[in-house]
Parts: C-alpha cells; structure tokens; sequence
C-alpha cells in the first residue's frame, strides 16, 4: 500500500510524492543518533522501488497521467436521409410558355410573311370524297389550337374555287392561342379530283356519247360552304360537287 492507495490507483504526483519522501528519509537517517528507531529493512525498499518504477512504466504505457484511460471510441450516428425537395411550382408566365412550345411541336409549318401579311398554313383536316362530291372539314379547337373557335367569325372566311383547286383561307386568327400576332390560316388542296379514261375500243358511236357525256358532267365549278356549330366547335365544311 502507498499511502492507502493501492499501486493501479496511484497518479504520478502521488508516484512523485513518494520518491521525495524517500529521499527525505535517507537524508534524515544520516544524522540520526544510535537512540532512533532502526531503519526498515532494505530487501523491502528495493522492493518498493521496483514496484514504483512498475507503476511509472504503466502510466506510460497508458498513456494517461491521471492514471485514466481513454473512452472507447464511439460510433457516428448514421446520416438521416436528405428528404427530395419538392418541385416548385411552375408560374404562369412558364406555363404560358410551355404551352406555346407544345403548340409549335405540333405545328411544322411556321408562319410566313407574304405580300405583306402573315400566312400560316392549315396543316390538318378532315377529307371525305365521293364519286360527285369531296368535303373538306376544319375543326378551329381541334384542327388549329384549343380556343381557335372564339376567334374564327364567319366574314373572317373565304373560300376560292378553281377547277380542280380549293382554298379556304381564315383572315385574322391568331398563330397560336397566347400569341398577338394575327395571321391568314390558308389550306390549299390541288389537284382536288381527276378523270381516267379507260382504255378500251369503242365504235364511233360510243366515242361520240362519251364525249359527250363528259361535256355536261360536273367540273367542280360549285362550292357549297356551310360554317356549323359556331357556338361549339366552329367546324367550317366545304363540299365541292
């Protein structure tokens, strides 16, 4: 025991303190008189120092001088996941323009100026033929752009018929449905029908009959134009007989 510690508890002041009194205890038995107590034995002080210096080595070795050792090293916590950012929600000024881009994705054709006005061509419709007519149909909300109809007012239409040709042209539409710039929406159609002779042998009789039944046959030269359903699609059809 060294002073009610045992060894394991010593700390190096307390390893200190212990050689100093050592040394102050030799130092003192010099002048002793032969009257003072007699000196312990030395086998035991040998052992002791041994013991001290066994006790100075482990603290080293510890690494510790207040004879504490090191905390075991704890693990890191995991990482908490990083939650997805929601998406912001769009303005809309960008999905204005957004809608405008979808809108040219399913126009090819880009406006054009000609003669001093904006021309932009009917890319679909509806086309029904039969052995003496052809209808030609142009839905606006379906065929232009959705809300085309509230702009399409029926002395904005003109339709020209030529022989084998037919133009419908919709005066002062706008190109797209958020644009202000107006364009005339023209659909052109040529050649709208033909004739096949057939190639067979006829007397002089048939030929003369078969010519002249070709003289009276129709030659698209009437146009019947009906504009249906402002109020709901603003469908333009055109019958060519």
């Amino acid at each position: 025991m060294f002073g009610g510690k045992k060894l394991k508890d010593l700390t190096e002041e307390d390893i200190r303190n212990y050689a100093a009194s050592l040394v102050s205890a030799t130092s003192m038995h010099g002048g002793l008189e032969a009257d003072e107590p007699e000196r312990p034995d030395p086998s035991a002080e040998v052992a002791q120092r041994q013991q001290l210096a066994q006790a100075i080595a482990q603290n080293a070795k510890d690494g510790d001088a207040s004879g504490y050792t090191d905390a075991p090293d704890r693990e890191a916590p995991p990482e908490a996941p990083v939650a997805a950012l929601p998406e912001p929600e769009l303005s809309a000024e960008e999905q204005a323009r957004l809608q405008v881009l979808a809108e040219l994705d399913r126009s090819q054709m880009p406006a054009v100026k000609k003669d001093g006005n904006i021309q932009k061509t009917i890319e679909h419709y509806t086309f029904a033929d039969s052995q003496s007519s052809a209808t030609i149909t142009v839905e606006a909300d379906k065929d232009l752009y959705e809300g085309a109809a509230e702009h399409v007012k029926e002395e904005q239409i003109e339709v020209l018929s030529k022989d084998k040709e037919l133009v419908v042209i919709l005066h002062g539409v706008p190109t797209t449905k958020a644009a202000n710039t107006y364009a005339d929406w023209t659909l052109r159609l040529a050649p709208l029908c033909h004739s096949v002779r057939k190639n067979v042998m006829e007397t002089q009789e048939g030929q003369d009959l078969r010519e002249a039944n070709e003289e009276k046959a129709p030659r698209l030269e009437k146009i019947r134009s009906d504009l249906t359903g402002r109020d709901a699609n603003n469908i333009l059809t055109c019958t060519k007989t």
